[in-house]
């Protein structure tokens, strides 16, 4: 969906071809291809390896764009090398390339499914509060994808991260004290008792300042507002106040 939203921007389209379909764009004067693998996933080393040895890349002039479980949804890190971390595409490339050393620019997609339902989610559609951010989040992922094509990723991925300011709802809960740990606060957010912005939300949801969070601990509704966004358990006891039958906001 990334290269999609990409080529779509640039009015470029996909043309089919060996191992997957390729489309061509200029930035700033310097030629990018993209390239999405019509092999199965844990084949994609083979799309990789044909389309850099038929235009001549560089390993250093590689970026690949992944899906990822382990971080929520549309978080985006980049590296410019590390393991598979799991990932059975990125196992391939590395064993395709005979190396790790390559960068990767990972999209979070959560993990909210049950129990060996890894597969189905995978497959799956995405939820409508996840398209809520759709555009931004692959907007946001594009523009990475050219401050490396300009060699200024590094920096620019240092100031993605401080730009998205965003933390995981369970974490925070459980880092400014409003659950004991982590794990009652996903339990809390399975039961449909958290809410941010109105909307019920679950663990892996994303908070970030401004936030309005509702905590139903019956017979009490609890109202926080996030003006920073932690994953660190903090010393001070976080409280809302509320008098009876009345909730009034707090500030966290």
């Amino acid at each position: 969906m990334v290269v999609d939203a990409l080529a779509q921007a640039a009015g470029i389209t996909f043309n089919d071809g060996r191992y997957g379909f390729t489309a061509t764009m200029s930035v700033k004067g310097r030629q990018l291809i993209l390239l999405k693998p019509s092999t199965f996933m844990n084949l994609s080393g083979n799309a990789v390896r044909y389309w850099m040895q038929k235009e001549n890349i560089p390993l250093e002039n590689v970026l690949i764009v992944v899906d990822d479980l382990a971080l929520p949804f549309g978080t985006l890190r980049l590296k410019g090398k590390g393991s598979d971390a799991g990932h059975n595409g990125l196992k391939h490339i590395a064993a395709t390339l005979g190396t790790q050393n390559y960068a990767r620019l990972r999209f979070g997609i959560g993990n909210d499914f049950p129990r060996g339902g890894q597969v189905d989610f995978v497959l799956g559609h995405f939820t409508d509060e996840d398209w809520k951010t759709m555009d931004e989040r692959l907007k946001t992922a594009g523009e990475i994808i050219k401050k490396f094509l300009s060699r200024r990723y590094r920096h620019y991925n240092e100031s993605v991260q401080q730009k998205m300011s965003e933390a995981r709802i369970d974490k925070w809960m459980w880092a400014v004290r409003i659950f004991k740990t982590r794990t009652i606060a996903a339990e809390a957010c399975k039961k449909g008792r958290i809410s941010i912005n109105g909307s019920l939300a679950k663990a892996a949801r994303m908070v970030k300042p401004g936030d309005v969070i509702q905590v139903r601990k019956p017979p009490v509704t609890y109202s926080f507002k996030v003006l920073q966004t932690i994953e660190k358990r903090v010393g001070a006891q976080a409280c809302s106040r509320n008098d009876g039958e009345h909730n009034h906001p707090g500030a966290i």
